[in-house]
């Protein structure tokens, strides 16, 4: 799935509808590239028509949805155990650097 197909489902976490006009906006594309992705993600099974031209989540979409969440989290937990080791060797090093310099640890 591409990028622009997966922030068209992310745009289902705050509305249960959409049509080509909304999705556009939030995606900066044009009206006829949002019918093209939606489009796709129909033929996909992810989503589904609905009068008037707007689309809603499948039960697919739903899923590919709560993967990609699940994706997101997971990435943003293996980043913040990264930043804590760098808060951790940054401060012994600047510990080191002060007791090097005799300077008082704080």
């Amino acid at each position: 799935m591409s990028p622009n197909e997966i922030s068209i489902l992310r745009i289902f976490q705050k509305a249960d509808t959409a049509g080509k006009g909304m999705i556009s906006k939030r995606l900066g594309v044009s009206t006829d590239y949002a019918e093209y992705l939606c489009k796709s993600l129909f033929r996909k099974g992810y989503l589904e028509v609905i009068p008037r031209g707007q689309y809603r989540l499948t039960q697919k979409g739903l899923s590919a949805l709560v993967e990609d969440l699940v994706r997101f989290r997971d990435e943003l937990k293996r980043k913040m155990v990264l930043l804590h080791e760098h808060i951790e060797m940054t401060e012994l090093t600047l510990a080191r650097l002060k007791k090097s310099e005799g300077l008082p640890a704080e």
